[in-house]
């Protein structure tokens, strides 16, 4: 199968498999799933099943349970991004709120807006000292060494990507961001403290 994924939104995210749908890709409303050098098609209807590609065991039943839940949610997705009244924000199944914008400082942090109003910081540096599967990946480690490319930083689909294609999963973004309430009260803490005593 030719790899069309830049092409294409982004509507899901299952643990690293990216789940994407081709606007103006016809027939049964389908979705094709990407898991590092694997990628696969699925038809929605009538039935789910796989039609082409190949996909691992374990992703493959992550896929199917990821379906079995948000098989309504996928089928109206698929209507609007042929309609294209689909909203590139959105995630399908998603518990996390949808990520608006983000911009990138000089010492490596991404300042994160949510749909829900959320506002995020997030350290590239320190995620990756902390994910042992990342520390040999020369894209990952390259916007955390070169400043230019770290402020190549977007918004692509639900989560962020640079310009040297590398993204990280939206899941692993959310999760190792810190709330900047959380943020003001660390940093309030020792003016406090020196208050207290």
């Amino acid at each position: 199968m030719k790899n069309k994924i830049t092409s294409a939104p982004s509507v899901g995210d299952i643990k690293g498999i990216k789940i994407y749908m081709y606007p103006d890709d016809h027939g049964q409303p389908h979705f094709h799933a990407f898991y590092s050098e694997y990628e696969a098609k699925y038809e929605l209807s009538p039935k789910f099943e796989k039609v082409a590609g190949e996909m691992p065991s374990v992703q493959e039943a992550e896929i199917r349970k990821y379906v079995k839940k948000h098989q309504q949610e996928l089928l109206d997705t698929y209507k609007q991004i042929q309609n294209k009244t689909w909203d590139k924000k959105k995630i399908v199944g998603g518990t996390r709120p949808s990520l608006l914008a983000v911009s990138a400082d000089d010492s490596f942090n991404l300042w994160l807006s949510y749909a829900n109003g959320e506002k995020r910081q997030f350290n590239i540096r320190n995620f990756l000292t902390s994910t042992t599967n990342l520390k040999n990946r020369k894209d990952a480690q390259e916007v955390a060494i070169d400043l230019k490319q770290f402020k190549t930083a977007k918004v692509e689909g639900p989560s962020v990507e640079w310009a040297n294609g590398y993204d990280i999963n939206p899941d692993d973004l959310y999760e190792n961001s810190t709330s900047l309430k959380l943020v003001a009260t660390i940093q309030m803490y020792p003016a406090i403290q020196a208050m207290l005593t």
